[in-house]
């Protein structure tokens, strides 16, 4: 794979990790609130994205994960190594495993990221094109969207819902210059 976004295409659920000293501090879980989301999502393939011990994960690659979990640590030194970090969280995610019941209907399982990115993907072309978004910078609202519906771990009938939503954005906004009334 030559990228982070093709490695988690068709992962239900990412996890990203991040020193507590991360800059972004929105919805970062401890190992086992991100077991407990694990749990609740029950996902078909998890992913948990480890980054480098000198930098951590770029932004970009932030953008593919869904919630971000971090190790509580000393603030006087706030960072684990790699192998301590991977050790500490799979563990904590493992811990007392059991089989993850899946809803029967294929498309009330969450949707692998993949999908969740080509609804994101058509909403900002539907949004760009009504003029909602700014066209120099649509990532400043689409990754606040990514975000808000990256942490819901949609289900693909909710996709289903996002894609008919940004149709008739579309469908509304034909023929109208800038952004619908």
């Amino acid at each position: 794979m030559d990228s982070l976004a093709e490695a988690v295409h068709d992962a239900d659920l990412v996890l990203a990790t991040t020193s507590p000293r991360s800059r972004e501090l929105r919805r970062v879980l401890t190992p086992p609130e991100a077991r407990k989301l694990v749990i609740a999502r029950a996902p078909r393939v998890l992913a948990v994205v480890f980054g480098p011990e000198r930098g951590g994960l770029s932004r970009d690659e932030l953008r593919h994960c869904h919630a971000r979990v971090t190790v509580p640590t000393n603030p006087a030194f706030p960072v684990l190594n790699l192998a301590q970090a991977v050790a500490v969280v799979i563990s904590r995610l493992r811990e007392g495993e059991h089989d993850l019941a899946q809803p029967p209907e294929a498309m009330d399982r969450p949707a692998p990221l993949g999908e969740l990115e080509t609804g994101i993907g058509h909403l900002q072309e539907v949004l760009l094109a009504s003029g909602m978004l700014d066209s120099q910078n649509p990532a400043r609202i689409v990754d606040q969207v990514r975000r808000w519906l990256g942490r819901t771990a949609p289900t693909r009938r909710e996709l289903a819902l996002l894609h008919a939503l940004a149709a008739h954005v579309a469908y509304l906004s034909k023929g109208r210059p800038g952004p619908p009334r």
